[in-house]
Parts: structure tokens; sequence; C-alpha cells
């Protein structure tokens, strides 16, 4: 196989089958190709293969420093997100799902007044 992009050209290792097993025998040379492909392209792209996970406090400070504050109600954004980080903090954001969301609005709804 030739890598596209490079001047790598390797064998795959699989041998060439006759008759039925051809076919067998170039489908596990594609996916091999495939991957060495994905590879390449994570190398080439600098793609991370694997991030430590963030905390919800760490990605809303980014957002409040970088992106909010060039938003026209950025004030009021960054009020959000401050009572966000209070009741989020230093949960992973992996650990934040619709279960949890659904119970912080229960919360929520206990502590303020509903606006008219």
């Amino acid at each position: 196989m030739r890598i596209d992009g490079t001047n790598i050209r390797e064998s795959t290792g699989i041998p060439i089958g006759k008759g039925p097993k051809r076919k067998d025998s170039r489908q596990d040379a594609e996916e091999i190709y495939r991957a060495a492909m994905g590879d390449v392209a994570r190398g080439a792209f600098k793609i991370p293969t694997k991030t430590s996970p963030r905390t919800f406090r760490e990605q809303a400070e980014w957002y409040r420093d970088h992106v909010a504050k060039h938003h026209r109600g950025g004030r009021r954004e960054i009020s959000i997100i401050e009572a966000r980080i209070a009741a989020f903090g230093d949960e992973h954001l992996r650990a934040i799902d619709a279960a949890r969301i659904e119970e912080w609005k229960t919360a929520r709804a206990a502590k303020v007044k509903r606006a008219a």
C-alpha cells in the first residue's frame, strides 16, 4: 500500500487470495489501509488521540474569558456562566448528562422565583 501524502510504501501483510478469497483479502487490506491513513491524519493534523477529562469549571472559565466577553450580551452571559460554575463546578464534562441537568433545573426552580 502507498500511504497518501508520504513516500512510504508498505506491505499490508495480507496475501492475495484466489477466487472467492480474493475479495476477503482485498477487504482486509483496505481495512489496514484505512487504519494507516487515520494514523497519518492524526499526525498531520495533530488530532489528539487521548485527552484528559476537563472539568466544567475549566471549560466554563475558558469560554467566559475567550468567547462570552465578545458577545453583545456578554455581561449577562458571564453572570449566567458564574451561576453554572457554582452548580456544576469541578464535575467532569462527561459526567454531566441530561439527568444531571434535569436535577439542577429542579433544584434551581425551587430556589428562584420564575420571571413574569
